[in-house]
């Protein structure tokens, strides 16, 4: 990612908290602060459902995204239990519930900037990775007869193999890991290498990261 995107991403953050202090003070001195206060209590409880909505969905997906982005998406769901949670619990809390109110609102910003951000840098090392597989057409006949376990990581994808070689012939093809979220279809790719007796081969229409994910992989155990 550019510094100029993330000096951006860094300033239009900025510039919504000082919209949001003016807006709320705005609608606060209006004769509108009740209708306010009721819709901003219904927008925090449904981000909180759809936090959590959307962290049960990624559960699946999370060895597949960087351990930082995980823990902010985390910090993001509690301090939008907490921030829901204070105002329901205001007449208990007296005074501290603001406090905790908007402190939790201070974290939950800086978490969802940040989470923003590590996702846009991520998803761009993984475009690159995608971009830089380069499948080489290895000779079979200077490889020996054997098991070979070859594996590639792109970032959002990862496959570990196990290549058979017999008689300078690909025998067999073993995905022993792929971590994907579409491509599962790319499997097939191994059938193709086989089939082809050839380490280049073209990606699978509808799955091409993870075919070349897979066949990078499979060269990788050759050459190794």
């Amino acid at each position: 990612m550019k510094h100029e995107m993330i000096a951006g991403m860094v300033l239009a953050g900025l510039y919504l908290l000082l919209v949001s202090k003016i807006v709320t003070r705005k609608i606060a001195e209006s004769k509108r602060k009740i209708q306010f206060q009721k819709a901003h209590k219904i927008i925090g409880i449904l981000f909180l459902i759809l936090s959590v909505l959307h962290f049960i969905l990624v559960i699946p997906l999370l060895d597949q995204r960087p351990f930082s982005m995980t823990m902010t998406g985390v910090v993001m769901v509690l301090a939008a239990c907490m921030e829901v949670g204070s105002y329901f619990l205001r007449r208990k809390l007296v005074k501290k519930w603001l406090w905790i109110h908007r402190w939790c609102s201070v974290i939950l910003l800086i978490c969802l900037l940040a989470h923003v951000g590590i996702g846009m840098i991520s998803l761009n090392q993984y475009k690159n990775n995608i971009e830089t597989i380069e499948l080489k057409d290895i000779p079979l006949n200077n490889i020996e007869d054997g098991s070979y376990i070859g594996e590639y990581d792109a970032g959002y994808i990862y496959a570990r193999v196990r290549v058979t070689v017999s008689n300078h012939h690909l025998q067999k093809i073993q995905i022993l890991e792929h971590k994907t979220e579409r491509g599962k279809s790319a499997e097939i790719i191994t059938k193709q290498l086989i089939e082809n007796q050839s380490t280049k081969v073209d990606a699978i229409s509808g799955a091409t990261n993870s075919s070349k994910v897979i066949g990078k992989a499979v060269c990788n155990a050759l050459e190794s």
